[in-house]
């Protein structure tokens, strides 16, 4: 039966890693993909409402019932993100599974629910207790540009920092996403709390969500969060696993491996198996995430 043409429709698209495995080991990954995915929204004429991005899969909502525009958005972003990926941790083959996930959601009942179900995918994962504390869901940037870093003001900033700065508005103004190349040397001079500020700073600047649409679902920002806050929402059309483990021990071993000297976390993919096996070993050992996430975190096979 055909829908009342006037009916709000969105589609809640879903994307899974190949096998379980983590894509997302840092902000490195969460900028890169999101930049990615904010030039190619523009190219498709795409106005995302929601984008929450978690360690091994990601959540979107597309006000759109057109999908071979969604198709072909969705497959640009996800070729030319894997690309990326594979040549910095120097592997091979798919990083997300090869069809992704949609489901059409109808009227403000369904879109309400759908928006809760994907802001509280990390409240569920017990990375937060609040969906707006989460960086990656981006709902702090409906209300603020520099949610989770101090006030920018660029005359005050270190040379570093104004290079960086001039670096990303370049891009910006060239609608070219940052990839890691990019991003490293955006970061690489920059102290802790200037690496928090420029992240924000990219967020702000490259940001496509549509947050007006979002919003126009609920009596106010203040209002969203706690729907968001009194209920869960739901998603019965896309199956997600289930994980009894809290997402919170990938950060204890992304801690771990600072401490033994691994660099950059997503440095273990570089590993040969012989070294990763030893190294989930010694993971295990300090009791710090069980094997199965540990197989996850060094793309392990999972038993």
């Amino acid at each position: 039966m055909p829908m009342p043409s006037a009916l709000k429709i969105v589609q809640h698209v879903y994307q899974k890693s190949a096998h379980g495995e983590i894509i997302f080991y840092s902000s490195r990954d969460a900028i890169v993909f999101f930049t990615l995915w904010c030039v190619c929204a523009r190219k498709y004429g795409i106005r995302p409402t929601m984008l929450c991005i978690m360690v091994d899969h990601t959540h979107q909502i597309i006000p759109t019932n057109e999908r071979s525009d969604l198709s072909a958005f969705i497959h640009e972003n996800t070729r030319l993100f894997s690309a990326e990926f594979n040549k910095d941790a120097e592997r091979k083959g798919s990083l997300f599974k090869r069809k992704f996930g949609s489901a059409a959601k109808y009227g403000s009942k369904q879109i309400r629910s759908i928006n809760a179900y994907v802001a509280n995918n990390p409240v569920e994962k017990r990375i937060c207790q609040r969906a707006e504390e989460y960086q990656w869901n981006f709902l702090a940037y409906c209300t603020s540009s520099h949610p989770f870093s101090e006030k920018l003001v660029i005359r005050r900033t270190s040379n570093e920092m104004k290079k960086a700065i001039r670096i990303v508005k370049d891009l910006r103004s060239r609608n070219m996403p940052i990839n890691y190349t990019s991003y490293d040397r955006i970061t690489s001079k920059l102290s802790i709390k200037e690496r928090k500020q420029i992240v924000d700073y990219i967020i702000s600047e490259y940001n496509v969500l549509d947050y007006t649409s979002l919003l126009s679902e609920y009596s106010s920002y203040d209002g969203m969060l706690e729907a968001f806050a009194n209920t869960k929402g739901a998603e019965y059309d896309i199956k997600e696993e289930y994980d009894k483990y809290s997402n919170r021990n990938y950060s204890l071993i992304v801690d771990y491996l600072a401490h033994i000297g691994v660099g950059k976390p997503k440095d273990v993919l570089k590993m040969k198996e012989s070294a990763k096996r030893l190294l989930a070993s010694r993971i295990m050992a300090e009791r710090i995430a069980p094997e199965y996430q540990v197989r996850k975190f060094l793309h392990l096979e999972l038993g």
